[in-house]
């Protein structure tokens, strides 16, 4: 079978699925760099590793073509059974099943404590001389207080309630809750859009419009920036992982996270738990060894002696 032909029947599956373009296009570049590898679909597991070890980038790049590889192969198990020219099927002749899952080295998830947060919503903006600070402000803000994704940032009035916002994620839609404080700035800044645009349904405008996911995006690493926040994690979803890891550091219900964040299982969430360090440092002061010793001392836990040495 060509690869190319099997990639085409399994992206029109996955779009009478209802997967989202963005997840369909991701599909389709990933497996497309397959295709110019393998014309012919390999049937046993040695070309899929071959193509694997030969990918470049971060753990999460090449397990990120090694999901796309498993969800193909399965469902061209599930259409044409494997193996392909046989009519005794097998469930281990599928080469995906025989493959290991690389390996992606556990990472911090980039987030602000509430000091760096605190810095952001205050710093000088330089935004503020071109009468756009009130729209950057309002961005940061509805991030940090509600946990949406980028994605999910491109708002319009309606989607505007009394003390949430309907939002349309990667889950499909769902209400999420919103403070006063953020409601107050928004509508500061419907007041200044109708002035200054007339009338518009979206929330977020430029000089040529709404926002795009991408002008959002420059507004945050440029807020960040200002504040002396810059780096690489300067993304609305580092605003996205200080909401998640505040919240588990505050006693948050990870469940209602779950339901906030639009994740469909309780793995994402569990990331929040982990980095929970406030927690860490008070039971590693409550149950160190040094601690420890230095509560059974009474004075000095050290010869002071020998440190003056």
């Amino acid at each position: 079978m060509e690869t190319g032909v099997a990639i085409q029947a399994f992206l029109l599956d996955r779009e009478s699925s209802n997967v989202s373009p963005r997840t369909l296009e991701w599909y389709r570049q990933e497996l497309g760099a397959f295709c110019t590898v393998n014309p012919e679909l390999p049937e046993t597991p040695d070309s899929i590793r071959l193509f694997l070890k030969d990918i470049q980038g971060a753990d999460e790049t090449k397990h990120a073509y090694f999901r796309s590889l498993r969800a193909f192969y399965n469902f061209i198990h599930k259409e044409y059974g494997f193996p392909l020219a046989s009519k005794r099927k097998s469930d281990e002749a599928n080469p995906i099943k025989k493959i290991t899952a690389p390996r992606i080295k556990r990472k911090v998830m980039r987030s602000l404590s509430l000091e760096e947060l605190h810095q952001l919503l205050n710093a000088p903006n330089g935004a503020r001389e071109a009468n756009w600070h009130l729209r950057d402000l309002a961005i940061i803000t509805i991030i940090a207080d509600t946990g949406i994704r980028l994605g999910e940032a491109i708002l319009t009035w309606d989607a505007v309630n009394s003390d949430t916002i309907n939002v349309n994620g990667k889950t499909g839609e769902r209400e999420v809750p919103i403070s006063p404080e953020a409601l107050q700035l928004l509508g500061k800044l419907r007041d200044w859009n109708d002035t200054h645009f007339g009338t518009s349904q979206f929330v977020f405008l430029g000089k040529k419009g709404p926002l795009t996911p991408r002008g959002i995006q420059q507004v945050v690493r440029r807020a960040f920036m200002r504040a002396g926040l810059n780096g690489r994690r300067s993304t609305p979803h580092t605003l996205r992982h200080t909401f998640g890891r505040n919240w588990v550091a505050e006693g948050g219900d990870p469940y209602t996270l779950q339901q906030i964040f639009g994740h469909t299982t309780m793995t994402m969430v569990r990331r929040y738990v982990t980095m929970n360090t406030k927690e860490l440092v008070k039971q590693h002061r409550r149950f160190s060894p040094v601690r420890t010793q230095a509560r059974l001392s009474q004075s000095s836990l050290w010869d002071e002696t020998k440190l003056a040495a």
